[in-house]
């Protein structure tokens, strides 16, 4: 009924997320290691299920698929992933997840099928700390901008065999990492 509505914009402060980064690395990435990120609520809405299929297909041990974030279905998770090669932190300050973050070498944006996510924080934080994202979200708003930006990969909701070939792909060439990170 307020006739003077506002548009607020999701962003980040570089400033703020670069001095985190700097302060917020409490877990160092062992040599030789590949880091795939996620970060966020780990419930209903993220689909780390076909992410861990994909993992399964790939069965790369230099691949370690690094979970920030806490929720509802996190015991479901870490059944479900038993045997791979990944690391539940549980929920971090923002200061370390920052940190951590910044240690990968892609991030993955694994949003449910149908879901009604736009643009959301998250997607903030995948660009601010310059890495190439994997998407599964169905919006076409956040896909314009990963396609627009070749800023990453679009994947086909539920498509397992494509996310594991994006995976190999960000996996196996860092310069395509460094092209695809510096556009985000």
């Amino acid at each position: 009924k307020d006739n003077n509505g506002y548009a607020v914009f999701l962003g980040t402060d570089l400033k703020t997320f670069d001095k985190n980064v700097e302060i917020g690395r409490k877990i160092l990435k062992n040599s030789g290691e590949i880091w795939m990120g996620y970060c966020g609520t780990l419930g209903s809405s993220y689909n780390l299920l076909i992410v861990f299929d994909a993992l399964k297909r790939i069965n790369d041990s230099k691949i370690k698929f690094i979970i920030m974030g806490d929720g509802p279905k996190k015991e479901e998770f870490e059944r479900t992933s038993k045997g791979l090669n990944v690391l539940f932190t549980g929920r971090l300050s923002y200061q370390d997840m920052c940190g951590v973050l910044s240690q990968c070498d892609f991030v993955i944006n694994p949003i449910m099928h149908n879901a009604a996510q736009s643009i959301i924080n998250k997607h903030a934080d995948y660009a601010a700390v310059g890495l190439p994202v994997i998407n599964t979200q169905e919006n076409n708003e956040y896909r314009k901008l990963v396609e627009q930006y070749n800023m990453g990969f679009n994947v086909d909701n539920n498509d397992i065999d494509d996310l594991a070939e994006k995976i190999q792909i960000l996996s196996n060439d860092a310069t395509l990492r460094s092209k695809m990170g510096k556009n985000a």
